[in-house]
């Protein structure tokens, strides 16, 4: 059973993460335009797209609302402009079907399982305005990520609680449930319309039943393991590297530990997940002849371009891009701040985790695993920053906001790297987390703006405009998410007065 104060802080990241999906205008969340085209071809067509030759949809290309900050085709499209007259109106389509427009779809690079399970939300909603059926596409997606960060979240607590004391400190448990308020980017990520929301269901999934096969080493537990990784190979690429962590560690475990069956264990789940996961990848080698079809952005010539133009500078300055973007980037129109006031936001996951890593050579297995889960995915991360340096410009930023799929893992590390010392940085991180909402909404509202020649925010004449939001979203919903998150977080530290017992 879990705690008073972890369902209290748990309810509040539901609320708040919803109240997150009622403030959000259409296609402000990272690729939506691209995701939303997937899930309605695969909805009316019964095809999946196909990297490089199908497109957006028409109606996602001919939406009459207002674009994210450089994604508007002039800058007649942004929220500035769009909101400076008067009375804006907007023609939402009463019904929408599948037909192929001009813009390839990027996202074809992914596999279909979370479109799939998409479909029938979107069949149901078909027919709604924008603003209805991002809101219940948003729900259902959120819903999903909300349910794997607290399976990954109460599984972390009860491998924080088989830890002698000396290793933790009494209070550290509390950040594990509280990830989402302390690196706000977490809510621009999972609450949006994107197949990362099922990525982390799975990887919570995964997450617990890899430290319940540390307790059983049952066959149940493993291929119960291998399935959930099975089904995340269906959802993401980024299964490989997280399946590959996941048998190396198993595969450490066992030779540390001398254990037969554990290596045993280890094996099984990599040949389920192998099995279950590995056809949609295999028939795009056999379709096509490479694994160009994972790659939307991929370099002609990496190899040989990185070789001949490496820049050391460039390098380093995307790296600190991947940590920035982790703590806050925004939504799709980036609203950012300078990264000087969220550095204090990289320093609180920074400090925690060296911490954590300068005690593993004398941890526990368990205490381990986050290591083996994420250096796969932060060597994958680094490895498309270098593709992306030798395109014109740089190409795409890598982005650092992945890694909230590791939510479960990472809060382990970050618990057993925790000290008293840091809760400075943890208020801060609240304050900065409350400041991100406030220039969002002034942001979606045509307060605040972004200029062509500036890449962080910039402060308007007026703050918020609710009259604004609500053409675009549900802000009335979003406010009363918003102080039910607060009232949630007000009872976890109200504790009840006990009346003295009677004298016998």
């Amino acid at each position: 059973m879990a705690s008073r104060a972890t369902t209290l802080t748990l309810l509040a990241v539901a609320l708040l993460g919803f109240a997150h999906i009622a403030f959000l205008p259409p296609f402000e969340g990272f690729d939506e335009t691209a995701h939303l085209s997937y899930i309605q071809q695969v909805a009316d067509t019964g095809t999946f797209p196909r990297l490089g030759r199908d497109m957006l949809s028409t109606d996602v290309e001919e939406y009459p609302g207002p674009l994210p900050y450089g994604r508007a085709a002039n800058e007649d499209r942004t929220y500035w402009a769009f909101f400076s007259e008067p009375a804006p109106t907007l023609d939402f389509p009463p019904s929408r079907m599948y037909r192929a427009g001009e813009i390839p779809n990027w996202q074809a690079q992914h596999p279909p399982l979370y479109y799939l399970l998409m479909t029938p939300f979107y069949k149901l909603a078909r027919d709604w305005s924008w603003p209805s059926l991002f809101l219940l596409l948003r729900s259902v997606s959120w819903a999903l990520a909300f349910a794997g960060f607290a399976i990954g979240a109460l599984a972390t607590l009860r491998a924080v609680g088989t830890l002698s004391p000396a290793s933790v400190w009494p209070t550290s448990p509390w950040v594990v449930t509280a990830w989402p308020f302390l690196f706000p980017e977490f809510f621009p990520e999972m609450a949006r319309l994107g197949n990362d929301s099922l990525c982390l269901l799975l990887m919570g999934l995964a997450w617990m039943l890899l430290l319940r096969l540390f307790e059983r080493r049952d066959v149940n537990t493993a291929a119960m393991l291998g399935l959930a990784l099975g089904l995340g190979l269906w959802t993401k690429a980024f299964f490989i590297a997280i399946a590959a962590g996941i048998g190396a560690f198993l595969v450490f475990a066992a030779l540390r530990g001398r254990s037969r069956e554990l290596m045993q264990s280890a094996g099984f789940v990599l040949i389920v997940a192998a099995v279950i996961g590995s056809g949609w990848y295999v028939s795009g080698w056999a379709s096509t002849g490479s694994l160009d079809f994972l790659q939307a952005d991929k370099a002609p010539d990496v190899l040989g371009d990185t070789l001949r133009g490496f820049d050391l500078g460039t390098f380093l300055h995307g790296l600190g891009g991947i940590a920035v973007s982790f703590a806050w980037a925004g939504t799709w129109s980036f609203g950012r701040f300078d990264p000087i006031y969220t550095a204090p936001v990289v320093l609180l996951v920074a400090l925690p985790l060296m911490i954590w890593m300068m005690q593993l050579r004398r941890a526990r297995d368990v205490t381990v695993a986050p290591l083996f889960i994420a250096a796969p995915m932060v060597l994958g991360l680094v490895a498309h920053w270098v593709t992306q340096m030798t395109l014109p410009g740089h190409g795409n930023a890598t982005a650092g906001w992945y890694l909230h799929i590791l939510a479960g893992p990472l809060a382990l590390a970050l618990a057993l790297g925790w000290r008293k010392s840091f809760w400075p940085l943890a208020a801060y991180a609240g304050i900065f987390h409350a400041a991100c909402w406030a220039l969002q909404l002034s942001l979606f509202s045509g307060c605040a703006f972004k200029s062509p020649d500036y890449k962080y925010v910039q402060a308007g004449e007026c703050l918020i405009v609710p009259e604004h939001l609500a053409l675009l979203a549900w802000p009335t919903l979003g406010t009363a998410a918003l102080l039910l998150a607060f009232l949630s977080a007000g009872a976890y530290f109200y504790r009840p007065r006990t009346s003295p017992r009677p004298p016998p």
